[in-house]
């Protein structure tokens, strides 16, 4: 369907639900009309009903994150569509698309889409992280950057860990089992040590067997083994000053997901994989075996340790608030994958990381002019920077594969920003209408210290110290905004037009490539992307039906497009040292327009029933694609893998159990996937279906209950791409999980 047609589809809709929002006027709204839950976020830095910010968001409170069985990002995938969540670098590293924008996955390139902890930044590389004792997760769509944080392009996914308070001593402590041999223990408590002091703990562990059995050298994949802890203080001295102190960490030991072969790419003479072996009999050989058992060459280790601290103090003046935000984050991590995926030692990707990464937001938030002018203005800082031994090895085929040189890198980026947005109440020429502009000019500047050096430990490595080697070195200046309109008609409708401007900064491909054919692409330039963005947000209700339509349509032109380049088959014909980390290159390679349409429909017949359905659609379209740069390469990948179309469909009931006292509530949730291509290999449609019953404090007490599933009907699906390069003769994939189920006991104590 071309994106018209959506387009009027879908806004016809908005007119029908908007139309019904108009004659909600007339009808007395009752009790069922109350409730629908208002969702409270802080997309602009100040706490708001979703219904009224000029941004298309969503948001999860902590009972819907139980409801809904959230137990780590990957799960937002199936919540939010066209949001996507998998991960890269053998499962150590976040990839995060949104709205077709996510990160290249190689060296030290920014994220298009930046998670929150506690307001504070995380480092792609330590964003992989559990979701549990949380307040709520905001998903926050289209260029950020002018009101907080980091700039980004894509969006940002808040993470709102629960906040100690000074209502007692209470908590929770939930234990759960299902197949694959899971367990999950969790627990919880608050304590307030003062009238102007309060704790709160929460710790995790988490276990489950992989489900991909590995028939080859080491053990299952996709399995999870890790545990986390995070402590929090919350100081109070007086009501208008507070600081809140969080230290958290997390440790977990695993063999990452697993590359399953599952076709045969035109490489000529079978790519790497034919050097050793036929790519169509590996193929047929994986095929035989089915998606959820593998031969590996060589034992999958994913092995990551992240911790942070972070503090906000805010402090009201009356006529202005200060608030800043602190952040420092550690991470380690170490990966041994079987890229390939065969039995065959075709193509190994090895890594270690210990990187830090320091931020700094200070902000001045107030109003004026009889509170008609709302403002923030703030500045911004980043520091990343190596503090151990880090590097990759990618080594593929004989004669050099295990012989490979290990390629070290210690990347070093700092970046820095002013930033203000500022929001004007126009009433006084149309009831209702508010004019929203903002501004921010970001400083970023990177150097890498990066050679190549022979190994057989590589945790061994030096760290960084005297570079023995020239350092290339980039600097950005770069200049972002945000205007727009929103129009509050009435007290249920709500409409908004915003364009941005947005960017990413550049880049270093590594090692020094001086005299070599890569000399010209040592760095790469930012990416630009222009939006612009109209939306509609509506409260209505028919007869007893209370409903809620909102709908976002954008158009975004996104320049100078930062892409990967494998050149491993260039290299496996054209020996070349150094050889670029990664065995791949990041550079600019073209040009797309994406457009797209969001919609939301909430219908609530009966205060125990809420329905649900959530659509998103995507269209990219290449506008300008540099051609491959190397014989035996691909031109850069300047596309995302995001499908067409995506649909959640949700279902919430709450059923009265008079014999237990308490309710019985079930929550469904169908997502379903249009198919979608990444780089030349293509993923196919699929729908999963998620299940949860839980009862809560039975008989009065506080022991409660929950039943889940997870991929109900069992379907084999791909989650993501694995190795989608053509060079290396076969393309693999990453199997989405079978069917999970199991059951927890909770208990809840205090109030």
């Amino acid at each position: 369907m071309q994106i018209a047609n959506a387009k009027v589809c879908a806004l016809s809709l908005a007119v029908a639900a908007a139309s019904q929002g108009w004659a909600q006027e007339q009808v007395p709204a009752g009790p069922a009309f109350t409730s629908i839950e208002e969702v409270v976020v802080t997309a602009r830095r100040r706490e708001e009903s979703s219904q009224a910010v000029p941004v298309s968001v969503q948001a999860l409170g902590a009972d819907q994150l139980i409801e809904k069985n959230v137990k780590d990002m990957s799960d937002l995938t199936n919540l939010t569509p066209g949001l996507r969540t998998v991960t890269t670098g053998g499962g150590v590293n976040a990839d995060v698309s949104m709205r077709g924008l996510k990160r290249v996955p190689i060296g030290d390139g920014a994220s298009a889409v930046v998670i929150y902890v506690a307001d504070v930044p995380l480092p792609y590389n330590a964003s992989l992280i559990p979701t549990f004792d949380l307040e709520r997760i905001q998903v926050l769509k289209g260029p950020q950057g002018t009101l907080f944080g980091r700039n980004t392009l894509g969006g940002a996914v808040l993470l709102t860990p629960q906040q100690p308070s000074f209502d007692g001593v209470h908590g929770y402590a939930k234990a759960g089992f299902g197949n694959y041999d899971s367990a999950l223990y969790e627990g919880a408590v608050n304590v307030p040590l003062s009238d102007t002091l309060a704790m709160r703990v929460a710790v995790q562990k988490q276990h489950r067997d992989g489900y991909v059995e590995n028939i080859g050298v080491g053990h299952d994949l996709n399995d999870v083994n890790n545990e986390s802890a995070r402590i929090s203080l919350l100081w109070e001295p007086t009501p208008a000053l507070s600081n809140l102190l969080i230290a958290d960490y997390m440790e977990g030991h695993e063999t990452g997901t697993a590359s399953v072969p599952d076709e045969v790419t035109n490489a000529p003479g079978g790519g790497l994989v034919g050097i050793l072996g036929d790519p169509a009999q590996v193929v047929a050989t994986q095929k035989a075996l089915g998606r959820y058992k593998i031969a590996y060459s060589q034992e999958p280790i994913v092995d990551r340790k992240f911790w942070g601290v972070s503090n906000k103090t805010e402090w009201d003046l009356d006529a202005f608030t200060i608030r800043n935000i602190f952040g420092y984050r550690e991470s380690q991590s170490f990966v041994l994958q079987d890229t390939d995926g065969t039995a065959l030692p075709v193509f190994a990707a090895n890594s270690l990381d210990d990187s830090s990464q320091l931020t700094n937001e200070l902000q001045f938030l107030g109003s004026a002019f009889a509170g008609r002018l709302d403002w923030v203005v703030g500045a911004f800082y980043l520091k990343s920077e190596a503090e151990g031994p880090s590097g990759s090895q990618f080594a593929f085929a004989p004669p050099v594969f295990g012989q490979t040189p290990w390629s070290v890198a210690f990347y070093d980026r700092e970046n820095k920003a002013v930033f203000g947005q500022f929001g004007y109440d126009l009433s006084d020429w149309v009831e209702g209408l508010s004019l929203n502009l903002g501004y921010r000019t970001t400083w970023s500047e990177s150097s890498a210290c990066a050679y190549s050096e022979s190994t057989v430990n590589y945790r061994a490595q030096t760290g960084p110290g005297n570079c023995p080697v020239a350092e290339p070195e980039l600097e950005n200046t770069e200049d972002t905004w945000t205007v727009g309109l929103d129009y509050q008609l009435n007290d249920d409708v709500f409409l908004y037009v915003t364009s941005r401007r947005g960017y990413r900064e550049g880049g270093l491909n590594t090692p020094g490539f001086t005299g070599t054919p890569f000399e010209p692409f040592q760095t790469y330039d930012p990416e630009y992307i222009t939006d612009i963005e109209a939306g509609i947000k509506t409260d209505w209700m028919v007869g007893d039906v209370v409903g809620r339509y909102n709908l976002s349509v954008y158009q975004t032109d996104y320049d100078d497009v930062q892409g990967l380049v494998n050149v491993a088959g260039f290299l496996a014909a054209n020996p070349v040292a150094p050889l670029p980390g990664y065995s791949s290159l990041n550079l600019n390679g073209g040009a797309t327009t994406i457009e797209g349409v969001e919609s939301e429909l909430v219908l609530q017949p009966t205060d125990n029933l809420k329905l649900t359905w959530l659509v998103n659609y995507l269209n990219q379209t290449v506008d300008k694609q540099v051609p491959a740069p190397f014989p035996g390469t691909s031109a850069p990948e300047i596309t995302s893998p995001t499908p067409e179309w995506s649909t959640t469909v949700s279902a919430r009931y709450a059923m009265p159990v008079d014999a237990l006292e308490t309710d019985l509530v079930m929550n469904a949730d169908v997502y379903w996937s249009d198919e979608y291509l990444v780089g030349q290999w293509v993923a196919d449609s699929y729908t999963l279906t998620n299940v949860r019953f839980q009862m809560d404090r039975i008989l009065g007490s506080g022991f409660g209950v929950g039943l889940w599933a997870k991929n109900l009907f069992d379907e084999e699906y791909w989650m993501a791409g694995a190795s989608t390069t053509p060079s290396i003769g076969i393309f693999t994939g990453q199997v989405g999980a079978p069917r999970m189920y199991g059951l927890e006991v909770n208990y809840k104590f205090g109030q």
